[in-house]
């Protein structure tokens, strides 16, 4: 899943969340599953967006950083944007 997709079409303001569903497929067998995910907005950091991002079915949640263009810098446990 692309984290830039959902941030840009949602929108939100400083401190508002939503709920952003989407569909897993899983590696092994190609069986689809629905994701639940919710995205909070935090404070913008030196002019780059924040987000808390959470998807509960993998007990999975961090802070993602994008930058100007709403392109991931950080997706932690996942990858870092090399500069």
């Amino acid at each position: 899943m692309d984290p830039a997709l959902p941030v840009n079409r949602l929108g939100l303001a400083i401190g508002e969340g939503a709920d952003a569903p989407a569909v897993y497929v899983r590696a092994v067998g190609l069986r689809v599953e629905r994701l639940e995910q919710r995205y909070v907005r935090l404070e913008d950091d030196a002019g780059r967006q924040r987000y808390r991002y959470s998807a509960p079915s993998f007990g999975f949640e961090c802070e993602l950083i994008y930058d100007d263009s709403g392109l991931v810098i950080a997706y932690p446990g996942i990858a870092v944007r090399a500069s």
